[in-house]
Protein backbone atom coordinates (compact mmCIF):
# COMPACT_ATOMS: atom_id res chain seq x y z
CA UNK A 1 0.00 0.00 0.00
CA UNK A 2 2.75 2.44 0.49
CA UNK A 3 3.93 2.55 -2.87
CA UNK A 4 0.59 2.95 -4.11
CA UNK A 5 0.55 6.21 -1.74
CA UNK A 6 3.67 7.22 -3.54
CA UNK A 7 2.11 6.67 -7.07
CA UNK A 8 -1.11 8.58 -6.24
CA UNK A 9 1.08 11.27 -4.69
CA UNK A 10 2.81 11.83 -7.87
CA UNK A 11 -0.75 11.50 -9.49
CA UNK A 12 -1.89 14.15 -7.80
CA UNK A 13 1.19 16.31 -8.71
CA UNK A 14 0.16 15.86 -12.04
CA UNK A 15 2.45 12.84 -13.26
CA UNK A 16 1.30 9.97 -15.37
CA UNK A 17 1.72 6.99 -12.78
CA UNK A 18 2.15 2.93 -13.67
CA UNK A 19 2.40 0.65 -10.95
CA UNK A 20 4.25 -2.70 -11.40
CA UNK A 21 3.09 -5.04 -8.26
CA UNK A 22 2.77 -8.96 -7.40
CA UNK A 23 0.10 -10.70 -8.29
CA UNK A 24 -0.62 -14.40 -7.50
CA UNK A 25 -3.36 -14.19 -10.93
CA UNK A 26 -1.54 -11.66 -12.79
CA UNK A 27 -4.72 -9.55 -12.46
CA UNK A 28 -3.90 -6.45 -9.97
CA UNK A 29 -6.38 -8.09 -7.09
CA UNK A 30 -5.97 -7.11 -3.43
CA UNK A 31 -5.66 -3.23 -3.88
CA UNK A 32 -8.75 -1.47 -1.16
CA UNK A 33 -7.65 1.86 -2.61
CA UNK A 34 -9.15 4.03 -4.80
CA UNK A 35 -6.89 2.85 -8.24
CA UNK A 36 -8.73 5.14 -11.19
CA UNK A 37 -6.12 6.84 -13.45
CA UNK A 38 -3.04 4.47 -12.83
CA UNK A 39 -2.39 2.19 -14.93
CA UNK A 40 -1.33 -1.51 -13.29
CA UNK A 41 1.05 -3.79 -14.18
CA UNK A 42 1.52 -7.36 -12.28
CA UNK A 43 4.15 -9.96 -12.09
CA UNK A 44 3.21 -13.19 -10.84
CA UNK A 45 5.47 -14.88 -8.25
CA UNK A 46 6.67 -18.27 -8.04
CA UNK A 47 5.12 -20.88 -5.58
CA UNK A 48 7.78 -21.07 -3.56
CA UNK A 49 8.27 -17.59 -3.04
CA UNK A 50 4.63 -17.68 -2.08
CA UNK A 51 5.13 -19.89 0.35
CA UNK A 52 8.20 -18.75 2.15
CA UNK A 53 6.69 -15.11 2.62
CA UNK A 54 3.77 -16.79 3.63
CA UNK A 55 2.74 -15.44 7.18
CA UNK A 56 -0.84 -16.38 8.28
CA UNK A 57 -2.80 -19.76 8.12
CA UNK A 58 0.59 -21.86 8.77
CA UNK A 59 0.95 -24.67 11.71
CA UNK A 60 3.70 -24.02 13.88
CA UNK A 61 6.04 -26.55 12.33
CA UNK A 62 5.22 -24.63 8.85
CA UNK A 63 6.43 -21.48 10.40
CA UNK A 64 9.79 -23.01 11.42
CA UNK A 65 10.00 -24.66 8.28
CA UNK A 66 9.37 -21.74 6.22
CA UNK A 67 12.04 -19.46 8.67
CA UNK A 68 14.58 -22.64 7.81
CA UNK A 69 14.08 -22.30 4.37
CA UNK A 70 14.20 -18.74 3.78
CA UNK A 71 17.95 -19.19 5.58
CA UNK A 72 19.09 -20.69 2.66
CA UNK A 73 18.73 -18.20 -0.21
CA UNK A 74 21.40 -15.78 -0.32
CA UNK A 75 21.49 -12.66 -0.10
CA UNK A 76 17.71 -13.60 0.41
CA UNK A 77 14.79 -16.17 -1.01
CA UNK A 78 13.26 -12.62 -2.68
CA UNK A 79 15.86 -12.71 -5.28
CA UNK A 80 13.49 -15.86 -6.50
CA UNK A 81 11.44 -12.72 -8.11
CA UNK A 82 14.05 -11.20 -10.09
CA UNK A 83 13.14 -12.81 -13.17
CA UNK A 84 9.39 -12.87 -13.06
CA UNK A 85 10.08 -8.94 -12.65
CA UNK A 86 12.26 -8.60 -14.94
CA UNK A 87 10.05 -10.11 -17.95
CA UNK A 88 7.03 -8.07 -16.13
CA UNK A 89 9.01 -4.89 -17.36
CA UNK A 90 10.27 -6.22 -20.65
CA UNK A 91 6.58 -6.92 -21.74
CA UNK A 92 6.20 -2.92 -20.70
CA UNK A 93 8.96 -1.75 -22.65
CA UNK A 94 11.45 -1.07 -20.22
CA UNK A 95 12.47 1.61 -17.39
CA UNK A 96 14.24 4.17 -19.67
CA UNK A 97 10.75 5.12 -20.79
CA UNK A 98 9.80 6.95 -17.46
CA UNK A 99 10.79 9.97 -15.87
CA UNK A 100 11.34 9.02 -12.53
CA UNK A 101 11.27 4.97 -10.99
CA UNK A 102 10.28 4.56 -7.60
CA UNK A 103 11.32 1.00 -6.15
CA UNK A 104 9.21 0.44 -3.33
CA UNK A 105 10.88 -2.52 -1.09
CA UNK A 106 10.35 -4.66 0.54
CA UNK A 107 11.18 -7.03 -1.10
CA UNK A 108 14.68 -5.54 -1.53
CA UNK A 109 14.95 -7.13 -4.67
CA UNK A 110 13.31 -4.75 -6.41
CA UNK A 111 16.15 -2.21 -5.80
CA UNK A 112 18.34 -4.55 -7.39
CA UNK A 113 16.08 -4.60 -10.48
CA UNK A 114 16.69 -1.09 -11.06
CA UNK A 115 20.16 -1.48 -10.14
CA UNK A 116 21.22 -3.70 -12.75
CA UNK A 117 18.82 -1.87 -15.61
CA UNK A 118 21.03 1.21 -14.75
CA UNK A 119 24.06 -0.91 -15.15
CA UNK A 120 22.76 -1.78 -18.23
CA UNK A 121 22.38 1.42 -19.74
CA UNK A 122 18.98 2.48 -19.31
CA UNK A 123 18.00 6.14 -18.10
CA UNK A 124 15.88 6.87 -14.89
CA UNK A 125 16.26 8.78 -12.13
CA UNK A 126 15.62 6.45 -9.33
CA UNK A 127 14.83 6.21 -6.12
CA UNK A 128 14.74 3.45 -3.56
CA UNK A 129 12.34 3.45 -1.53
CA UNK A 130 12.38 1.91 2.12
CA UNK A 131 9.83 0.83 4.45
CA UNK A 132 12.39 -0.48 7.12
CA UNK A 133 16.00 -1.91 6.67
CA UNK A 134 17.07 -4.85 5.07
CA UNK A 135 20.82 -5.39 6.54
CA UNK A 136 21.69 -4.60 10.18
CA UNK A 137 18.15 -4.71 11.80
CA UNK A 138 18.70 -5.07 14.78
CA UNK A 139 16.10 -8.03 15.71
CA UNK A 140 16.31 -10.12 13.06
CA UNK A 141 16.90 -13.77 13.90
CA UNK A 142 20.26 -15.86 13.18
CA UNK A 143 21.19 -16.17 9.33
CA UNK A 144 23.60 -18.64 7.68
CA UNK A 145 25.17 -15.46 5.63
CA UNK A 146 27.24 -13.12 7.69
CA UNK A 147 26.05 -9.41 7.92
CA UNK A 148 29.14 -8.01 6.56
CA UNK A 149 27.74 -9.82 3.16
CA UNK A 150 24.50 -8.73 2.96
CA UNK A 151 25.92 -5.10 3.59
CA UNK A 152 28.07 -5.39 1.03
CA UNK A 153 25.01 -6.23 -1.35
CA UNK A 154 22.90 -3.70 0.14
CA UNK A 155 25.86 -0.85 -0.27
CA UNK A 156 26.55 -2.23 -4.23
CA UNK A 157 22.63 -1.58 -4.90
CA UNK A 158 21.98 1.47 -3.22
CA UNK A 159 24.95 2.88 -3.94
CA UNK A 160 23.31 3.12 -7.26
CA UNK A 161 20.16 5.26 -6.88
CA UNK A 162 19.69 8.68 -6.71
CA UNK A 163 17.83 9.39 -3.89
CA UNK A 164 16.65 7.00 -0.71
CA UNK A 165 13.60 7.17 1.65
CA UNK A 166 13.05 5.60 4.20
CA UNK A 167 9.92 5.99 6.51
CA UNK A 168 11.92 6.96 9.28
CA UNK A 169 14.35 9.89 10.67
CA UNK A 170 17.08 7.21 12.44
CA UNK A 171 17.13 5.15 9.56
CA UNK A 172 17.63 7.37 7.05
CA UNK A 173 20.64 9.15 9.12
CA UNK A 174 21.55 5.62 9.40
CA UNK A 175 22.01 4.87 6.21
CA UNK A 176 23.34 8.13 4.81
CA UNK A 177 26.08 7.71 7.02
CA UNK A 178 26.62 3.76 6.41
CA UNK A 179 26.74 4.23 2.85
CA UNK A 180 27.42 7.90 1.59
CA UNK A 181 24.06 7.89 0.13
CA UNK A 182 21.69 11.09 -0.13
CA UNK A 183 18.47 10.68 1.91
CA UNK A 184 14.81 11.75 2.98
CA UNK A 185 12.28 10.71 5.58
CA UNK A 186 9.01 9.81 3.80
CA UNK A 187 6.75 9.27 6.96
CA UNK A 188 3.98 6.34 6.22
CA UNK A 189 1.00 8.56 6.93
CA UNK A 190 -2.74 7.42 7.00
CA UNK A 191 -5.66 6.47 5.14
CA UNK A 192 -7.37 9.62 3.51
CA UNK A 193 -10.82 8.72 4.26
CA UNK A 194 -9.95 7.59 7.68
CA UNK A 195 -12.20 9.39 10.17
CA UNK A 196 -10.72 11.74 12.19
CA UNK A 197 -11.68 12.29 15.79
CA UNK A 198 -12.10 9.46 18.85
CA UNK A 199 -15.68 7.06 19.46
CA UNK A 200 -17.11 8.07 22.72
CA UNK A 201 -16.01 4.80 25.05
CA UNK A 202 -17.42 3.65 28.29
CA UNK A 203 -15.06 4.58 30.94
CA UNK A 204 -13.98 1.00 32.11
CA UNK A 205 -12.23 -1.15 31.31
CA UNK A 206 -9.84 1.04 29.83
CA UNK A 207 -8.14 -0.24 26.26
CA UNK A 208 -4.83 -0.27 25.95
CA UNK A 209 -4.07 -1.32 22.10
CA UNK A 210 -0.39 -1.88 20.29
CA UNK A 211 0.18 -2.56 16.48
CA UNK A 212 3.33 -3.90 15.31
CA UNK A 213 5.91 -6.08 16.03
CA UNK A 214 7.18 -7.28 19.47
CA UNK A 215 10.53 -8.65 17.65
CA UNK A 216 10.47 -12.47 19.72
CA UNK A 217 10.23 -10.28 22.90
CA UNK A 218 12.90 -7.72 23.09
CA UNK A 219 10.05 -5.51 23.31
CA UNK A 220 8.94 -6.51 26.43
CA UNK A 221 5.55 -5.28 27.65
CA UNK A 222 6.24 -6.31 31.84
CA UNK A 223 6.60 -2.61 32.27
CA UNK A 224 2.88 -1.98 30.99
CA UNK A 225 1.75 -4.79 32.09
CA UNK A 226 3.02 -3.76 35.66
CA UNK A 227 1.60 0.11 35.43
CA UNK A 228 -1.82 -1.22 34.40
CA UNK A 229 -2.17 -4.14 36.28
CA UNK A 230 -3.95 -2.25 39.08
CA UNK A 231 -6.39 -0.92 36.71
CA UNK A 232 -9.97 -1.80 35.17
CA UNK A 233 -8.14 -2.28 32.05
CA UNK A 234 -7.30 -4.54 28.85
CA UNK A 235 -3.98 -4.90 26.63
CA UNK A 236 -5.01 -5.61 22.87
CA UNK A 237 -2.32 -6.83 20.46
CA UNK A 238 -1.73 -6.95 16.29
CA UNK A 239 1.04 -8.35 14.90
CA UNK A 240 3.59 -11.89 14.30
CA UNK A 241 4.52 -13.89 16.49
CA UNK A 242 2.29 -12.97 19.55
CA UNK A 243 2.13 -16.24 21.32
CA UNK A 244 5.47 -16.81 21.76
CA UNK A 245 6.64 -12.83 22.04
CA UNK A 246 4.04 -12.54 25.10
CA UNK A 247 3.69 -15.58 26.77
CA UNK A 248 6.26 -15.25 29.64
CA UNK A 249 4.07 -11.96 30.20
CA UNK A 250 0.83 -13.45 29.83
CA UNK A 251 1.56 -15.67 32.81
CA UNK A 252 2.42 -13.27 34.88
CA UNK A 253 -0.75 -10.90 35.00
CA UNK A 254 -4.18 -10.92 35.11
CA UNK A 255 -4.76 -8.04 32.81
CA UNK A 256 -6.88 -9.56 29.88
CA UNK A 257 -4.71 -9.98 26.48
CA UNK A 258 -6.32 -10.53 22.98
CA UNK A 259 -3.68 -11.78 20.41
CA UNK A 260 -4.86 -11.08 17.24
CA UNK A 261 -2.18 -12.25 14.91
CA UNK A 262 -1.39 -9.80 11.50
CA UNK A 263 -4.17 -8.04 10.55
CA UNK A 264 -4.87 -5.52 7.19
CA UNK A 265 -4.13 -2.18 7.49
CA UNK A 266 -7.74 -1.30 7.81
CA UNK A 267 -8.25 -3.03 10.09
CA UNK A 268 -5.01 -1.50 11.88
CA UNK A 269 -6.60 1.54 11.95
CA UNK A 270 -9.94 0.12 13.42
CA UNK A 271 -8.35 -1.05 16.02
CA UNK A 272 -6.09 2.15 17.07
CA UNK A 273 -9.23 3.77 16.63
CA UNK A 274 -10.98 1.64 19.58
CA UNK A 275 -7.91 2.10 22.09
CA UNK A 276 -8.11 4.58 24.99
CA UNK A 277 -4.17 4.59 24.98
CA UNK A 278 -1.80 3.43 22.17
CA UNK A 279 1.43 1.96 23.03
CA UNK A 280 4.43 1.86 21.23
CA UNK A 281 6.63 -0.61 22.80
CA UNK A 282 10.39 0.15 22.05
CA UNK A 283 13.84 -2.30 23.41
CA UNK A 284 16.65 -0.85 25.19
CA UNK A 285 19.51 -1.52 22.44
CA UNK A 286 21.15 1.78 21.07
CA UNK A 287 18.93 1.64 18.20
CA UNK A 288 16.27 1.95 20.05
CA UNK A 289 17.54 4.70 21.90
CA UNK A 290 16.60 7.13 19.31
CA UNK A 291 14.41 5.38 17.01
CA UNK A 292 10.86 6.33 15.61
CA UNK A 293 8.67 4.05 14.84
CA UNK A 294 7.46 3.83 11.87
CA UNK A 295 3.53 3.47 12.74
CA UNK A 296 4.25 6.95 14.77
CA UNK A 297 2.12 8.55 11.89
CA UNK A 298 -1.04 6.89 12.26
CA UNK A 299 -1.20 7.66 15.99
CA UNK A 300 -0.25 11.08 15.70
CA UNK A 301 -3.09 11.30 12.82
CA UNK A 302 -5.68 9.66 14.81
CA UNK A 303 -5.02 12.15 17.73
CA UNK A 304 -5.03 9.61 20.12
CA UNK A 305 -3.46 9.59 23.88
CA UNK A 306 0.13 8.05 23.46
CA UNK A 307 1.37 5.20 26.12
CA UNK A 308 5.07 5.04 25.82
CA UNK A 309 6.56 1.87 27.15
CA UNK A 310 10.31 1.95 26.84
CA UNK A 311 12.37 -0.98 27.94
CA UNK A 312 14.02 -0.44 31.62
CA UNK A 313 17.23 0.48 30.60
CA UNK A 314 15.55 2.31 27.41
CA UNK A 315 16.28 6.45 26.74
CA UNK A 316 13.43 8.28 27.56
CA UNK A 317 15.01 11.36 26.59
CA UNK A 318 14.73 11.54 22.75
CA UNK A 319 10.89 9.95 22.46
CA UNK A 320 9.95 12.92 25.10
CA UNK A 321 11.21 15.44 22.47
CA UNK A 322 9.12 14.49 19.88
CA UNK A 323 6.01 16.52 19.25
CA UNK A 324 2.73 15.29 18.95
CA UNK A 325 -0.50 16.62 16.80
CA UNK A 326 -3.97 15.87 17.00
CA UNK A 327 -6.39 15.94 13.45
CA UNK A 328 -7.97 18.99 12.98
CA UNK A 329 -11.57 18.93 14.34
CA UNK A 330 -14.30 21.32 13.35
CA UNK A 331 -15.23 20.90 17.43
CA UNK A 332 -13.04 23.70 18.73
CA UNK A 333 -13.66 21.83 22.24
CA UNK A 334 -15.32 24.76 23.76
CA UNK A 335 -18.91 24.40 22.68
CA UNK A 336 -18.50 26.04 19.41
CA UNK A 337 -18.21 24.14 16.20
CA UNK A 338 -16.33 26.56 13.91
CA UNK A 339 -12.67 25.37 13.88
CA UNK A 340 -10.64 24.59 10.67
CA UNK A 341 -11.74 20.65 9.45
CA UNK A 342 -9.05 18.43 8.35
CA UNK A 343 -9.85 19.01 5.05
CA UNK A 344 -9.72 22.82 4.86
CA UNK A 345 -5.91 22.02 6.72
CA UNK A 346 -4.82 19.45 3.89
CA UNK A 347 -5.99 22.45 1.27
CA UNK A 348 -4.39 25.02 3.42
CA UNK A 349 -0.85 23.17 3.73
CA UNK A 350 -1.05 22.09 -0.14
CA UNK A 351 -1.54 25.64 -1.20
CA UNK A 352 1.47 26.95 0.95
CA UNK A 353 3.70 23.85 0.00
CA UNK A 354 3.00 24.54 -3.70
Amino acid sequence: MRGLRIGRAFQSAGWEVDILKASTTGQPRGLEADISGLRIHCYVPTKLTIFLGRHTGLSRAGHLFRAAMRRLFYPDHTWLLRKPIERAIDRIGGLDQYDCVVSSSFPFVLHDVCRRRKERGEKFAWIADNRDMWAGWPFQGPKLIPERMLMDVERKVLSRCDLAAFASETTAATYAERYGIRTMTVLNGVEADLPAGKPVRPKAPLRFVHTGSLFRGTRDLTPLMKAIGSLPAELALAGEDLERSTAAVRRGFDTPVQLLGLVTRKESFALQKSADFLVLALGGSPYDATYTPANLQSCKALGATLCKQLHADGDTAYLNRIKFWKTPLSDCGNGKNECAPYSEWVQAWTSIKG
